[in-house]
């Protein structure tokens, strides 16, 4: 998984081992002996899990990164500033609101969750309903 900074010329990529590390995208060196990855710039906090999806805001100024059970948000710098907890299972996608002040997040137990960006607070989930052919669709819970 990667995504690439929407202000800098990096990508933030994302491992299968829960490794998540930035690197440039021009001034490339080749690899050596010495410099195995001469391009990465930063390792970030390593996840609880695979990491199955990376999301800057549209700002570029946070950014998120799902794995195992949770989201964790970043400063564009790499500092963890908040973990969204709620999910059960593999959270695969992920969403800032126009504004960077929600984040939208989907995963395998098929529930959609809104979380405010600032604490981590879960604000809303929507459960998931079956549709013909197994299919799964989410809708807010009844009042």
């Amino acid at each position: 998984m990667h995504r690439r900074d929407p202000n800098k010329d990096q990508v933030l990529v994302g491992t299968s081992k829960g490794q998540v590390r930035l690197y440039r995208l021009t001034n490339l060196e080749n690899s050596t002996e010495q410099k195995r990855e001469p391009n990465r710039i930063k390792e970030w906090e390593g996840q609880a899990g695979p990491v199955n999806a990376i999301e800057y805001s549209a700002d570029g100024k946070l950014v998120a990164v799902a794995s195992l059970n949770e989201i964790r948000i970043f400063s564009a710098d790499g500092k963890r500033l908040v973990i969204c907890s709620g999910h059960h299972g593999a959270v695969y996608a992920v969403a800032f609101s126009p504004d960077a002040k929600q984040l939208y997040t989907g995963g395998y137990d098929g529930q959609i969750r809104i979380f405010e960006t600032k604490k981590g607070e879960l604000t809303k989930t929507f459960a998931p309903v079956t549709l013909k052919d197994g299919a799964l669709a989410a809708v807010p819970p009844a009042k």
